[in-house]
C-alpha cells in the first residue's frame, strides 16, 4: 500500500503565466482518477507542501498557482523540466453527477476560478444543458485564462466577466460579481449552482441566489481552511467537527448549517 504522506515525484511539463502573481502548471499525471474539485498537497522539495486544487479534468494535472507563501514563492522559480512532489487527490469535489444534463451556473472571484475550470471543460464535452459563468476580478489583467474564456464563449459558455477596476479601454461591466449575476441568472430549478472565491464575495453571492428563488440544495460552495495533512488527520482545518480536507473542500449549502461555526 502506498504511503499517503509520501509525495510521487512529477515533471513540470508546461509552465504559463497567467498573471503578475499566478501560473498554470501542467505536469506529469501519476494520480489515480479525479474530480473537479480535489485538490492535491504539492511539494516544493526542500521548502515544504502546500494543498492546490486541480484545474483539469483526469487524466491532465493542471495547477493553476497563486504566488502568495514561501512554498508558491518557490514553485515559482522552477523552470520547465524541473521536478515536484504530488499527494492526492483528496477532498471531495463538486458535484458532478448532481449536475449531468442539468443546468450549471458557475460564480468565481479572483483565483476561485481554476477549481471550476475543469467543470467548464466537462461541460463542453458534454453538451448538454447550459453553463453561466460570473467572473469576478480586480482588473483584467488579473483575469485568469483569458484565451480560454473567448474560446468558451464561442462554444456555447455563457461567460460574464466584471471587475473592480475600469481601466482605460476596458468596455466590460465595472463592479463586484452580484452585478453580473443580477443580469445573468433568473431562478431556475434544474440548475446546480457552484461557487468559489472569497468567503464575501460567495457570501452576497449566496444571498442572491436565495433571492432569487434557488434553494439551498441547489448551492454549492468549496471552502478554504489551513489545509496540512490532507487526509484528516491532523485537525488544523477543521470546522464543526469536519475535516474540510477530508468532508469538504466542497459542501452543499445547506450542510454549512449544521456547523456551529459561521462559514459564510
Amino acid at each position: 500500500m502506498d504511503d499517503p504522506y509520501l509525495p510521487k515525484k512529477v515533471k513540470i511539463l508546461k509552465i504559463i503565466q497567467e498573471t503578475s502573481d499566478i501560473k498554470t502548471f501542467i505536469v506529469e499525471s501519476v494520480l489515480p482518477e479525479h474530480t473537479p474539485g480535489q485538490f492535491v498537497e504539492l511539494t516544493v522539495y526542500g521548502v515544504g507542501e502546500a494543498p492546490i486544487s486541480m484545474s483539469s479534468v483526469y487524466p491532465d494535472m493542471i495547477l493553476t498557482v497563486k504566488k502568495i507563501g514561501s512554498v508558491t514563492n518557490a514553485l515559482f522559480e522552477l523552470k520547465e523540466g524541473d521536478y515536484v512532489g504530488i499527494r492526492g487527490p483528496y477532498g471531495k469535489g463538486w458535484p458532478m453527477a448532481e449536475s449531468e444534463k442539468k443546468n450549471v451556473i458557475l460564480i468565481c472571484g479572483g483565483v476561485g476560478l481554476p477549481p471550476l475550470r475543469g467543470i467548464v471543460h466537462s461541460r463542453l464535452k458534454e453538451k448538454s444543458g447550459s453553463t453561466i459563468l460570473c467572473y469576478g476580478a480586480r482588473t483584467p489583467e488579473d483575469m485568469v485564462y483569458r484565451s480560454e474564456l473567448e474560446e468558451w464563449t464561442k462554444n456555447g459558455i455563457s461567460v460574464n466577466t466584471t471587475v473592480d477596476t475600469c481601466p482605460m479601454g476596458w468596455k466590460g461591466s465595472v463592479g463586484v460579481v452580484t452585478c453580473i449575476m443580477d443580469r445573468a441568472i433568473r431562478k431556475d430549478e434544474n440548475a446546480v449552482c457552484m461557487m468559489c472565491g472569497p468567503p464575501v464575495m460567495m457570501k452576497f453571492s449566496a444571498k442572491m441566489l436565495l433571492d432569487k428563488g434557488f434553494r439551498k440544495d441547489q448551492i454549492f460552495v468549496s471552502l478554504e481552511r489551513m489545509m496540512k495533512c490532507g487526509v484528516g488527520k491532523c485537525g488544523h482545518c477543521m470546522a464543526g467537527g469536519k475535516c474540510v480536507c477530508k468532508e469538504g473542500p466542497v459542501f452543499r449549502l445547506d450542510e454549512l448549517d449544521e456547523l456551529p461555526e459561521r462559514m459564510l
